[in-house]
């Protein structure tokens, strides 16, 4: 089992094909990877937490480069929409 931060680190590579958009293939990795339908609505809401303080320090050390900047930005967008969509679904089952 690894933390939140390894999962995170390990998926630093991510960025997703279409800006502003996570495609189902993007979507279903996403899932696989962190194992989100496996979380309750405390773990995803905890992850969602750390996915955004990792993107900030990484998006603050990328200060002089707005391209790295984006496809930062980009990733994180697309990495929590797919876990708010699982916080959704799990507010909705309780």
């Amino acid at each position: 089992m690894k933390t939140y931060y390894q999962m995170i680190q390990s998926i630093r590579g991510y960025n997703p094909a279409k800006r502003g958009f996570t495609s189902d293939a993007e979507f279903e990795m996403i899932e696989k990877h962190f194992s989100l339908s496996k979380m309750t609505l405390l773990e995803l809401m905890n992850l969602r937490d750390m996915v955004v303080l990792v993107y900030g320090g990484w998006l603050d050390d990328a200060t002089d480069d707005f391209k790295k900047q984006w496809a930062l930005m980009d990733a994180m967008q697309s990495i929590t929409s797919v876990i708010d969509r699982f916080k959704y679904k799990a507010k909705a089952e309780a």
